[in-house]
């Protein structure tokens, strides 16, 4: 899987769990870090989960976990 695909899909799990949280539409402002510990195979099962790590009045920090099988 490239790179840029996954970020794309980061991208979508953290929107969908940020907008649970606020009840309303969010946007990505920046990401603090992306580590990737080995590559994911083309036919890899990947699983994505979210959850929103810290809220303030008008911001929040998500954290993405990524795991292949």
């Amino acid at each position: 899987v490239r790179a840029g695909a996954l970020l794309k899909l980061i991208d979508i799990v953290a929107g969908v769990s940020a907008r649970r949280h606020a009840s309303c539409n969010c946007v990505t402002i920046s990401v603090d870090a992306v580590v990737l510990l080995a590559p994911i195979p083309v036919s890899a099962l990947v699983h994505l989960s979210a959850s929103v790590n810290r809220a303030w009045s008008s911001s929040m920090e998500v954290g993405v976990r990524v795991i292949s099988e």
